[in-house]
C-alpha cells in the first residue's frame, strides 16, 4: 500500500468518525498528534489535562496519538477542513500562514522555556498571528512543552567545539534545523520523526536536536552516548484547532475550551519543570556522557547560528519578537 492508499484510508476513517455532524459545539471532539502516549512525554499531560476538563459533562473528547489519524501536512487538512477539531503538531502548517511563528524555532533566540512561556502569555504575540492563520482554517491557542530546551545528542563523541560538530552527521526536523546545522559546518539529513529510529540504526544520521527527555522517551541513549549542553531550541509542540469548529461553538463552550487549555498548560509546565531536573539524572544513569561547552565555544556557536536569522525570518518580525521580549520578557531562567 503506498502512503497516498494509506492516508486516503485515514481520511475515509476521519470522516466516518464525524458522520453527518454539523461543527456544533457538542460534536465528539478529536485530538490529533504524532507524540506517544508516554508518562514520561509532558505533551501527553497536556493532552490528558485537556481531555479530562474539556470532556465535563457530555461533550466526548477522543485523543488520536501516534499519528494514527495522519502524519503533519495530513492532520493539518483535517484540520482546516474541520475534521480534526484539535491538532498538537511541530507547526509547520500554521507557519506557512504567519512567518512571525518561524522566530520561535530560531536557534538561540530563547534562553529557557520560561521567556518563551512569557512572550506566549504576558504580550499580544499570538492575536498577532491568529490574525494571519484564522483566515486560512487555523487558530493557534496555545503550546505544549516537550521537555526543555533542546541539546545535541550523538552515536560519535562532538568534543565541546565548532570542529567536533561539523564531522557529525545531523538529522534535521525542518528548514530551520537544515539551516542551524548547516552554519556548524555539519551535513544535514531532513528525516521524518517517525523514521529516526530506524536512520539512527543504520548510521544514516548521528544524532539529533532535542530535549533530553526525548531520547528517554524513545529509548535512544544506547544509540546516543553522548549529549552535548547547547540549550539552542525550546522544545514544544503547536495546539491549533480548526477555525470552522472554533467559530461554531457558542460563548460558554468557548470559554470552557479556554479553561480547558489554561489547565492544560498549567499541568504540562508543572510536569515538564519537575521532570527537567530528573531526565539529566536519568540519562546520566543511561551512560549518557554530558558534554558542557566552555563560554568561548559555546558563544562561537551560537554566532554562526545567528548567522541564519534572516535567512529563515523577515527582519521586521525579528525585530518585533526582540522587541516585545525586552520589553516584557528579559532574560528568565
Amino acid at each position: 500500500m503506498n502512503k497516498l492508499s494509506a492516508y486516503f484510508i485515514k481520511l475515509v476513517l476521519i470522516l466516518m468518525l464525524s458522520g453527518t455532524q454539523s461543527f456544533a459545539g457538542d460534536q465528539p471532539v478529536r485530538v490529533g498528534m504524532s507524540t506517544a502516549p508516554n508518562e514520561r512525554n509532558p505533551v501527553h499531560h497536556w493532552a490528558i489535562a485537556f481531555q479530562d476538563r474539556f470532556a465535563e459533562g457530555d461533550r466526548k473528547v477522543t485523543l488520536y496519538p501516534s499519528s494514527l489519524i495522519g502524519r503533519e501536512i495530513e492532520r493539518a487538512e483535517q484540520v482546516i477542513l474541520g475534521l480534526l477539531q484539535v491538532n498538537v503538531s511541530m507547526g509547520q502548517d500554521v507557519m506557512n500562514y504567519s512567518p512571525l511563528l518561524k522566530t520561535l524555532r530560531l536557534p538561540f533566540l530563547f534562553q529557557s522555556t520560561a521567556q518563551l512561556d512569557c512572550l506566549l502569555q504576558e504580550t499580544d504575540f499570538l492575536d498577532i498571528v491568529n490574525a494571519k492563520t484564522t483566515g486560512h482554517g487555523i487558530r493557534v491557542l496555545d503550546v505544549a512543552l516537550s521537555g526543555g530546551m533542546s541539546q545535541l545528542l550523538t552515536s560519535r563523541n562532538p568534543g565541546s567545539s565548532l570542529d567536533g560538530i561539523s564531522k557529525l552527521r545531523i538529522r534535521a526536523m525542518d528548514r530551520t534545523q537544515m539551516l542551524t546545522i548547516g552554519s556548524w559546518g555539519a551535513l544535514q539529513v531532513k528525516v521524518p520523526w517517525e523514521e529516526v529510529q530506524s536512520a539512527l540504526q543504520t548510521g544514516i544520521v548521528d544524532g539529533y536536536l532535542n530535549p533530553p527527555a526525548v531520547a528517554l522517551q524513545f529509548n535512544h541513549t544506547r544509540q546516543l552516548p553522548y549529549m552535548m549542553m547547547l540549550n539552542s531550541f525550546a522544545g514544544f509542540r503547536f495546539v491549533t484547532v480548526s477555525e470552522k469548529w472554533f467559530q461554531s461553538l457558542d460563548t460558554q463552550t468557548q470559554e470552557q475550551l479556554s479553561k480547558a487549555i489554561l489547565l492544560a498548560r498549567a499541568k504540562n509546565r508543572k510536569r515538564n519543570f519537575t521532570q527537567q531536573k530528573r531526565d539529566l539524572e536519568l540519562i546520566s544513569e543511561k551512560g549518557v556522557d554530558i558534554i558542557y561547552p566552555n563560554t568561548e565555544d559555546l558563544t562561537e556557536i551560537s554566532k554562526m547560528s545567528q548567522n541564519i536569522y534572516t535567512e529563515l525570518v523577515d527582519q521586521q518580525d525579528i525585530d518585533l519578537v526582540s522587541g516585545l521580549l525586552n520589553k516584557t520578557c528579559p532574560v528568565m531562567k
